[in-house]
Parts: C-alpha cells; structure tokens; sequence
C-alpha cells in the first residue's frame, strides 16, 4: 500500500479551523518530517488567536493520521509556504 505524506493547512473560522490547502511531499518519512520541523510556528496555540493550523499527515490508502500540528500567523504561513515550495522543487528535481 502507497503511503504519502502530506502537509494540510486549516484556517480558523467561528466553526473551528477548516482544511483550505494541501501540499504533496511525497513518500519519504525523513523528507516530510525534515521540512515540517523547519517550519516557523508554535505547537500549542497558547492564547487561542492563531488563525492557521499546519498538519503534517500520512496517507496510507484510504486512511489517514496526523502526526505533528503547529499553529502559525499569516506571516509565518507565508514563510512556511515559501520553504515548502522549495524543499518539494529540491526533492522533485534531485531524485
């Protein structure tokens, strides 16, 4: 079975944070994990004000499971947003 890692980017709403991106890293766990932890962010949105939720999810068939979360500001999502652009071009292109 195919597995797949994904990075999935929810923006809050009055209803709770809603998925509205998602970026393919492929299917090597260091690749994906490397580039989720480089990622500027904090793990615990400690005054309730974050407005997006980064996730770092495997694929595997049908199912899926989370497995690291941050929370970021519009400025960092923009950095992050860069960052993964790049890491994902280095990985396509030096395969």
């Amino acid at each position: 079975m195919q597995k797949s890692y994904i990075i999935e980017v929810s923006i809050k709403t009055i209803k709770g944070y809603v998925s509205f991106c998602q970026y393919q890293l492929g299917s090597i766990a260091e690749d994906a994990e490397r580039i989720f932890a480089c990622m500027k962010g904090q793990p615990v949105d400690e005054e309730g004000g974050a407005p997006f939720l980064i996730n770092l999810v495997l694929r595997s068939g049908k199912k899926s499971a989370t497995l690291a979360s941050q929370y970021c500001s519009l400025t960092e999502l923009k950095e992050n947003c860069h960052y993964i652009a790049r890491e994902v071009f280095k990985i396509l292109n030096l395969e």
